[in-house]
């Protein structure tokens, strides 16, 4: 931010990941996912289209772009996500997340958040 107050406030912050520690569960991971359509009718542009977002240019992109987490272990993480650290991974698996997503939606609807 060209704004010196901005620049201010950008400094003071610490960026911190949850749940870490020896008892920490570790910081939830949003994930995405990409799949091919049974009844596709252009099956294989549909997986090159996949494995070009998950090869190494484009994981790069999203890491430099997005300020993301590469999902490709071969892509290096850039200076800035490397100035955040390292943190912990909360291991719950995904299918644990889908079973309770609608009990957690309910709360989310209930308290307004």
């Amino acid at each position: 931010a060209e704004d010196t107050n901005q620049q201010k406030w950008a400094q003071a912050l610490n960026l911190v990941f949850p749940n870490q520690g020896a008892d920490g569960r570790g910081a939830h991971v949003n994930i995405s996912g990409g799949g091919v359509a049974l009844h596709s009718k252009n099956k294989a542009a549909a997986v090159q289209l996949l494995e070009f977002l998950t090869d190494a240019e484009a994981q790069t992109l999203y890491s430099e772009i997005n300020f993301e987490y590469p999902a490709n272990p071969k892509v290096p993480h850039t200076a800035e996500l490397q100035s955040w650290g390292r943190f912990v991974e909360d291991q719950l698996p995904i299918l644990r997340i889908a079973e309770l997503s609608r009990d957690a939606q309910k709360i989310i609807d209930r308290v307004g958040w």
